[in-house]
């Protein structure tokens, strides 16, 4: 029996050695991953490495201890098969039972492997964690970003919103629309300049009985109105007179049509602006007499821009003759049905068929008997239009220098919740398109735009402090002749002056 010695590597662990040098090497190989244990592949033969700084090597101990003891004659137990063994992960505080304590993507034994931490989702602190640099192609050891040295990462899509205020004015309105003048500018209008947000107000309406002012408009006084209205920088008032029950029909059929007064020759969509997405507020005391389905379906039809069944680009806002919230001034959210109980006095219907539509399309409900609590519900729905535009649901890489295109098989969508939802960052999880996102998905790749799903989207733009990073890998295709994303011309070379640049542009003359 071969003599052993208690010897002490560097790290201080206790190691059994046979006179402190390692063993004759043991058993045929052609790599290391073919060897046993810790053991590697030297000259055919795997062999134990000799301890050094740094190293911990496990020898043949004696035989009468115990396995994973100084002394034992059996390595220790690789209980989660994480490559480290559980003498070695009590030494590094990881957990024995878990191959990837900190949760981050690679085991235990990788990342001690690649010099990352085991107990640190994101080692070097960039904001991507250390499964997913390495997907990426970065040094998860190294603050850098996709593509190496080059930037590849999505700019933030921020999305105009033209806001449509759709107002019954029927007799028995007077009270709300005298609400409406007051708070379109003193509550909607100053939160969104406050909140930096490209926005546009479109008016469908009497005149004037409803009589927008200074300073969206052009009219210094409502109360001696000029013949017409007068559209200001961010506000258009189309004339047409809505009734009781008829915004969905008034509203479909002036969509194309032209105003009396010039202000929109090409009908009220023709001041949509394209790229924006649209929120609609409805101010009614009554019930409509269309169902919500059959606007829904004919106003999509008008035009893409109201997006698709499975994808809305608008969102519907009702003060309405519903019952209040407790507390009342609360706003009644698309999570909750459709109220059947009005409010009083002075409500005609609870308005059911403009609440399931702000329900489908993720708007929010009021109830209209209060108005003197207007200046609250104007002020929510403004916060809402700001985080709608803030942050937006579709993503497109810049296009990168150095000649290479954004490879979209590698992409990484993190997202840090705010102080106001507290969380973990988490690495967001792909889906094939948008169909997928029902099976629960969170976001898909539609060409060179990165998509969140629609639940993902609702659920991060309501976290008004949360952040989301979006990471895209590239590959180096500049040169190879086929015309890729972001790539301007490709004639089969990488040089300069021959018309296509070595970056894959046109050059001039």
């Amino acid at each position: 029996m071969a003599s052993f010695l208690r010897c002490t590597a560097a790290l201080g662990a206790v190691v059994w050695l046979s006179a402190c040098d390692p063993p004759a090497p043991t058993g045929t190989c052609t790599a290391s991953r073919e060897c046993p244990g810790t053991m590697s592949c030297v000259d055919g033969r795997c062999v134990v490495p000799a301890p050094d700084a740094g190293t911990d090597a496990w020898f043949p101990p004696p035989p009468d201890a115990a396995p994973g003891d100084a002394g034992s004659d059996a390595p220790p137990p690789d209980t989660d098969g994480d490559g480290l063994n559980d003498v070695r992960e009590a030494e590094l505080g990881t957990d024995p039972a878990d191959p990837d304590t900190d949760d981050d993507g690679l085991s235990d034994g990788d990342e001690v492997t690649r010099g990352s931490s085991p107990l640190a989702w994101d080692t070097d602190g960039d904001g991507v964690p250390d499964g997913d640099e390495v997907f990426l192609g970065t040094d998860p050891t190294v603050v850098d970003s996709a593509c190496a040295d080059t930037s590849a990462e999505a700019n933030l899509v921020i999305v105009p919103v033209d806001i449509v205020i759709a107002i019954d004015s029927s007799s028995s309105m007077g009270g709300e629309i005298a609400a409406v003048q007051r708070n379109i500018d003193e509550n909607l209008a100053a939160i969104l300049e406050a909140g930096d947000v490209d926005y546009r107000v479109i008016l469908v309406g009497a005149w004037p009985a409803i009589c927008i002012g200074t300073p969206l408009s052009g009219i210094e006084d409502c109360t001696m109105p000029p013949v017409s209205p007068i559209s200001g920088e961010r506000f258009f008032h189309y004339e047409r007179s809505i009734g009781s029950t008829n915004s969905f029909t008034r509203l479909l059929e002036t969509y194309a049509m032209p105003d009396p007064n010039g202000v929109a020759p090409m009908g009220w969509g023709g001041l949509l602006r394209e790229g924006a997405s649209v929120a609609f507020l409805e101010i009614s005391d009554d019930d409509s007499a269309t169902r919500h389905t059959d606007f829904d379906t004919n106003l999509r039809a008008l035009s893409p821009h109201f997006g698709t069944a499975e994808a809305r680009n608008y969102r519907w806002h009702s003060i309405i003759g519903m019952v209040a919230n407790d507390p009342p001034e609360a706003a009644w959210p698309p999570t909750e049905p459709v109220q059947t109980e009005i409010c009083e006095p002075g409500s005609s219907g609870n308005a059911a068929d403009y609440q399931a539509l702000s329900i489908l399309t993720g708007g929010l409900r009021f109830p209209l008997c209060n108005n003197d609590s207007f200046d609250v519900i104007f002020r929510q729905i403004a916060d809402d239009v700001v985080r709608g535009a803030a942050l937006g649901c579709s993503y497109e890489p810049t296009r990168p220098p150095g000649g290479e295109s954004p490879d979209f098989d590698r992409v990484v969508v993190i997202y840090e919740p705010g102080v106001a939802a507290p969380g973990t960052p988490r690495s967001l999880r792909r889906v094939a398109d948008v169909e997928a996102c029902a099976a629960g998905g969170d976001y898909f790749v539609d060409g060179v735009r990165i998509e969140l799903c629609p639940d993902t989207c609702t659920a991060i733009q309501a976290d008004t402090t949360g952040a989301l990073a979006v990471h895209v890998a590239c590959v180096q295709r500049c040169g190879d002749g086929n015309l890729d994303p972001f790539e301007e011309c490709d004639d089969e070379n990488r040089d300069d002056g021959d018309g296509c640049s070595s970056t894959c542009t046109v050059e001039l003359g």
